[in-house]
This record gives C-alpha cells, sequence and structure tokens, in this order.
C-alpha cells in the first residue's frame, strides 16, 4: 500500500493518475489511422486495454483515500476519547483548586500548583477541541473523495463491460457474416433504386403517347 503520510500520499495519486493518462496516451497511439468512429474491432480492444489499465490505476486510488479516511476517523476517535478524559481532569483539578483555596488560601504553594495544572488542562484542552474541528473537517472531505473515486471506478468498470460486451458480439460468425453481406446488401438496394427509376421514366413514355392517341380517338367519335 502506498504510504499514508500526506507527502506519500499525494506522490502515490500522482502516480496513479500518471498511469491513467499514459493509458489514455496509449490507446490514442494505437488507434490512430484506424477507423474515425472507433468502433471497429481493433479499436474496441484497445479501448479494453487502456480501459483496464485506468481501472487498476482508479481502484488503488479509491484504496488510498479509503486509507485515508479510515485514518481520519481514527484520529477524530482518539482526539475525542481524549477531550472526554481532559474535561473529567479539569473537573476533578478545578474542585481540588477550589477546596485549596478555602483550606490553605489562594497563595499557598499548594493552591497555586493546582492552578498550575488547571491552566495547562484548559490549555490542553483547548487545543484538543481545535483538533476535532480539523478532524472533523478532514473526515468530510476525504468521504466526498472516497464517493467520487468510487464513482469514477463504477463507471470506468461500466464502460469495459459494454466494450468487452461489443468486442464478443463483433468477434463472432454471424457478425462478421452480416458484415460482410452488407455491401452485397446495398449493391442490390442501389441495383433496385436504379431499376425503379428506369421503370417510371419508361412509364411515363408510354403512357404520353397512349393518352395522347385516346384523346384523338374521341375527338373523331
Amino acid at each position: 500500500k502506498v504510504a499514508l503520510d500526506n507527502s506519500g500520499f499525494q506522490d502515490g495519486l500522482k502516480n496513479m493518475n500518471r498511469q491513467i493518462r499514459a493509458a489514455t496516451a496509449e490507446f490514442k497511439n494505437a488507434t490512430a489511422g484506424l477507423d474515425s468512429h472507433g468502433k471497429g474491432l481493433d479499436s474496441l480492444k484497445a479501448k479494453s486495454d487502456m480501459l483496464t489499465k485506468q481501472i487498476d490505476a482508479q481502484a488503488k486510488i479509491v484504496e488510498m483515500n479509503r486509507d485515508k479516511l479510515k485514518e481520519s476517523r481514527d484520529s477524530l476517535n482518539d482526539n475525542a476519547k481524549a477531550q472526554v478524559e481532559l474535561k473529567e481532569k479539569i473537573e476533578t483539578t478545578k474542585k481540588a483548586y477550589e477546596d485549596s483555596i478555602k483550606a490553605t488560601g489562594e497563595n499557598s504553594k499548594e493552591t497555586k500548583a493546582l492552578k498550575e495544572e488547571l491552566d495547562k488542562l484548559t490549555g490542553e484542552y483547548a487545543d484538543n477541541e481545535e483538533k476535532i474541528r480539523n478532524n472533523t473537517r478532514t473526515l468530510e472531505n476525504y468521504e466526498i473523495k472516497v464517493n467520487n473515486a468510487e464513482a469514477k471506478l463504477k463507471n470506468m468498470e461500466s464502460e469495459l463491460r459494454n466494450t468487452n460486451q461489443e468486442i464478443e458480439k463483433q468477434s463472432s460468425n454471424w457478425y462478421k457474416l452480416s458484415q460482410s453481406l452488407e455491401p452485397v446488401g446495398q449493391k442490390l438496394e442501389d441495383v433496385g433504386n436504379k431499376m425503379s427509376g428506369i421503370g417510371k421514366s419508361l412509364s411515363l413514355k408510354l403512357t404520353a403517347p397512349i393518352m395522347g392517341a385516346g384523346a384523338a380517338a374521341a375527338k373523331l367519335g
């Protein structure tokens, strides 16, 4: 797993994103000069290879973000637990301090020591409270990153399934046969269109004289 310290985490993300971009570049290079629509069998196989590499990198990105999310959640829980303990210590020390004032006076050595301890605990409590706020923001941030990374991974996996289904379809004998017969069908359609045009033209040429003869006969009658 990629190291979870911030620098290692960022370097790991950059490396995975570089792999995704490299896979895209390989796909473009492999399909250069192939059919413009990218739907031919060779293009589809190149796309499948690209998506497989991208999914591998994206899955690692998801795992890295999940690890950081868990790390943030654990840190938040630890700090929240520490805050409860600090609060209890503050309450105990405050009572001891107040009791010491009553028993020995405000300027006694014992009272001053308790006051120093109380101030120290109060400062720790405030610092830890800020840590909890930062932990909460970090946790929410990684929850968003995990959701986005998982959604991207699901889209890639869906696209790969569709691509592989199309590869399987185009690799079948029936598909190859239909593709080989398609030009023949187009030619027959073109011939049929031409024959239809000739038939219409011939019909017009024959119909006009007949109609003319019929009109002439009517006049003679």
